[in-house]
């Protein structure tokens, strides 16, 4: 994964904000510190009312916060991108679904994808 930023008035080419490699970062389930240098995946479950539900209804929300560091030199205002690979794209997706629930989810997807295709 890369988070870089540009200059968005006066662009001076990217700069890299975070550079980290998510298939091979360690995940916290319980965040309390941070060590300089070090990529850390966090994540973070609570319990949030369910809208749709009805009064008193709860779901289980999964968030995944990626942690890092770089010496920064910065004024002005920037454009920030971050790109993310197709691993590290499916294992976020595995750790805020579990794997049982991304499975099903790529399930459904796959039968929603082969219907569409169904249709003229």
């Amino acid at each position: 994964m890369q988070v870089t930023i540009r200059g968005w008035s006066r662009d001076h080419g990217s700069k890299a904000l975070l550079r980290a490699e998510l298939a091979f970062a360690d995940v916290r389930e319980q965040p309390d510190s941070y060590t300089w240098e070090e990529t850390c995946i966090d994540v973070v479950r609570e319990v949030r009312p369910a809208p749709a539900r009805g009064r008193g209804q709860t779901r289980l929300h999964h968030t995944v916060r990626v942690t890092g560091s770089q010496n920064l030199n910065l004024s002005g205002r920037y454009m920030i991108q971050l790109e993310l690979d197709q691993s590290e794209i499916a294992r976020l997706f595995c750790l805020t679904h579990g794997v049982e629930r991304a499975r099903e989810a790529l399930e459904e997807a796959a039968r929603s994808l082969h219907a569409l295709r169904q249709d003229p």
